[in-house]
Order: structure tokens, then C-alpha cells, then sequence
């Protein structure tokens, strides 16, 4: 028998092995959120939260689950400076007037709770970053309407939980959704016999679809399947692995380059599938094409995609020079600094100088966005990229080295 046999030999006795018939029946349960699509759909998190939090709503919890999400994102916060709400505020205090509203002036959740002098904005991202300074627009906005409003939060939601170490980001309390599976599943808990049996499945249903999409917990009968097929299976599952793999990154470069077709703010300056480079036309300058060892155009700064099995960056990169240009590369490399967010603590005299960067798909989350389809991942890109992709357009520098 060939290689080749013996490959497809190996792929035959996965596809009909009695242990991947059983993981099939143990993970294919319907799951309402999964089914429409809605795990990766911020929106619609922030719809079904907001209608949880509400005490008006139809599904019989009163303020019991407002009050749990304020409480788990106060937890570590409740005495920081800036932080104005206290736990004491949220647990001795009736919040059955609270107002929940949706993308008011662009805020993803605002509560409001005039009896409390209280308001709390909820800005979630499931899979973007934050950009555009919307962080302090958002305050600002609520801060203006409501002036005498004592208490105060800021929440910045993610399924991260590297925002902020314990710190407050942008006055914002970095909350993750393992904060709020431990408020949904209180809440199931204590107030099922509260819920209709219509009511219970679909916070159920939301419940299981976090574990498994955004914080990807398997249980452990699972778990200890997939080891079992693994280990009996092991050459079959590492071919699939392996060309699944290259060919979602070939897809992910394709999405890239037909993104950077679609503006007219860019030059494309090379491509392969694991770097796409590009730089702003307002700096396709004569003075910035001066790097060694680089690309063709030996253009100094470019953007640059870096597209790899398991992640995807976004960076704006100031390449190699020559000995007598390297002050010069330092004096670009502060121009470009005081012009970008997200901004690297970079080194000047590194060969590469990454200026700054933004991870637009993280290792712990590559394998629950490339199940997007190729319009959902195109989508997620493009948003993700938006206020970096601001920036690079209006760049504008003005070295003072001027080439003869």
C-alpha cells in the first residue's frame, strides 16, 4: 500500500469509527444561538443581555439578574478610585425602575435607574477591539445626559481576559464572559422556579452556547472522547489539521487582499499568504523609499498583515536601513508614533520596528472564528480594522531628509 492509500485508509477508519459516531450524538444538540448564528453577532449578545437585565421584561426575574451582572463586574472594583458605584449600592438598592437601553447614540447597553441616581455603560465587543476613542465618547455622551447622577459604571465586556490585569481600562471595569456565565448560571439556580419552561430554555441555550463558542469549555465526557479518537486516530486527525489549517489561512489572505481592492486610500505593495503588505498613499513618498533588504519597492513604511495558522495581526512597520539612515528611521518611527493608536513600545533599533499593531484574531480565538463563513469573516475584519485603517489614511509626515 502506497502513502497515499495509507492516508486514505486512515481517513476511512476515522469517518466510521464507533467513537466519533458517539462524540457526534454528544456534542450535535440543538442549540437555538449556534443554529441562527448568533455566537459571534455582538448585537445580538447585547440584545439578549439587555433583555435579561430588564425588570420589565416578560421573563419573570425582576432586577435578579441586573443586579448579578453589576455585581460580578464590581467585584474586584467595588473600592477602586474612579469607580463611583460600590457593591453596597447594588445589593441594598431596588433597581425594578431601571431602563435598558439599545445602541443609544451608538452605547451598546446603557442602564439607567433615576430612583438610584444611577447609570452604567456596557460597551461588548465579542471578537473586535475597541477603536475611534469610542470608549470616551461613550462616557462623555452619559456623563453629559446625566450630570447629577451620583453613581457611576463604566463596563468594557469582552470574552478577554487580558484587558485591564485588574486594572481599570480607559475608566472603563474590564469585565469577561466568564463574569457573566457566573450571573447566568446563579440565576438559573436560584429563579428557575420563577421561569416558564420557554423562558428557561432559551437562557439555557444561552448559557451552553457561551461555554462552547466564547469560552470554549467542553465537558468531560467530551473531553475524554476527544483524547481516546486522538490517540487512536492521531495520523488521520493531524492530515486534516493540517491542510484545514493552510487552507483557511489561504482564504483569510484572499479576504485581505479583496478588502484592500476595495479601498482607494492604499497601495499594495506585496502579498503571499502570510504577509500582505500595503501602505497609505500618503506615503508613497520618494524620501520613505529608502529600506534594505525588504520589498521590491523598498518603500520604509508599510502595513502589514501577518496571516498565520493561528492568528492575525495588523501592523504598521518601519523596515530595515542602512548605518548612516538609521537616525533618520528614528525620526520617522516618532513622527508615525505620535499619529497611530495602539501604539507598540518599540524599539527603534530593531531591524523591523512595529510601530503599532492590533490583533484581529487572537491564538485562543482562531478556532471559534474561522468557522465563519466567508462573509462573516470578511464582516468581522473589516470592523475590526476600521479605526486602525482611519488612521493609516490620514497619515501624513513630513521627514526633514530630502533625497537628491
Amino acid at each position: 500500500m502506497n502513502n497515499q492509500d495509507t492516508r486514505i485508509k486512515q481517513l476511512e477508519n476515522l469517518v466510521l469509527s464507533d467513537e466519533l459516531e458517539e462524540l457526534n450524538s454528544l456534542t450535535n444538540d440543538f442549540n437555538i444561538f449556534t443554529a441562527l448564528k448568533l455566537h459571534n453577532n455582538e448585537i445580538r449578545h447585547s440584545n439578549f443581555l439587555g433583555w435579561l437585565m430588564s425588570p420589565y421584561e416578560n421573563h419573570g426575574l425582576g432586577d435578579y439578574f441586573l443586579k448579578e451582572f453589576l455585581k460580578q463586574a464590581l467585584i474586584e472594583f467595588s473600592q477602586e478610585e474612579g469607580v463611583s458605584a460600590s457593591l453596597d449600592d447594588v445589593v441594598f438598592n431596588n433597581f425594578d425602575d431601571a431602563e435598558i437601553r439599545r445602541e443609544y447614540k451608538s452605547i451598546d447597553l446603557l442602564i439607567i435607574s433615576p430612583s438610584n441616581k444611577f447609570f452604567c455603560v456596557v460597551e461588548n465587543k465579542i471578537w473586535s477591539e475597541e477603536h475611534s476613542q469610542q470608549l470616551e465618547r461613550y462616557k462623555k455622551i452619559a456623563e453629559d445626559e446625566f450630570p447629577d447622577y451620583e453613581k457611576r459604571m463604566f463596563i468594557f465586556l469582552t470574552p478577554h481576559k487580558d484587558y485591564g490585569q485588574n486594572k481599570l481600562y480607559k475608566h472603563y471595569i474590564p469585565m469577561n464572559y466568564e463574569q457573566v456565565l457566573t450571573a447566568i448560571e446563579k440565576t438559573l439556580r436560584f429563579k428557575s422556579k420563577h421561569l416558564t419552561q420557554a423562558v428557561y430554555f432559551f437562557i439555557e441555550n444561552y448559557k451552553k452556547m457561551i461555554e462552547r463558542n466564547i469560552m470554549s469549555k467542553t465537558d468531560e465526557k467530551v473531553l475524554n472522547l476527544c483524547r481516546k479518537i486522538y490517540r487512536e486516530h492521531k495520523e488521520a486527525i493531524d492530515l486534516i489539521c493540517e491542510n484545514t489549517k493552510v487552507s483557511r489561512q489561504e482564504e483569510i489572505a484572499s479576504i485581505i487582499d479583496e478588502i484592500l481592492s476595495e479601498e482607494n486610500s492604499f497601495i499594495v505593495d506585496s502579498t503571499n499568504n502570510s504577509f500582505i503588505r500595503f501602505m497609505p498613499k500618503s506615503l508613497n513618498l520618494k524620501e520613505l523609499k529608502i529600506a534594505e533588504e525588504w520589498t521590491d519597492s523598498k518603500q520604509l513604511v508599510l502595513a502589514e498583515f501577518e496571516n498565520t495558522k493561528s492568528s492575525l495581526w495588523l501592523s504598521l512597520v518601519v523596515g530595515p536601513v542602512d548605518e548612516k539612515n538609521k537616525a533618520y528611521k528614528t525620526e520617522i518611527c516618532e513622527l508615525l508614533k505620535n499619529n497611530m493608536v495602539n501604539v507598540c513600545n518599540y524599539r527603534p533599533n530593531s531591524k523591523y520596528t512595529h510601530v503599532a499593531s492590533l490583533a484581529l484574531i487572537r491564538d485562543n480565538d482562531y478556532h471559534s472564528i474561522v468557522d465563519f463563513d466567508r462573509e462573516e469573516l470578511k464582516k468581522h475584519i473589516k470592523d475590526a480594522t476600521r479605526g486602525f485603517f482611519e488612521k493609516l489614511k490620514n497619515l501624513e509626515i513630513k521627514p526633514s531628509k530630502v533625497l537628491i
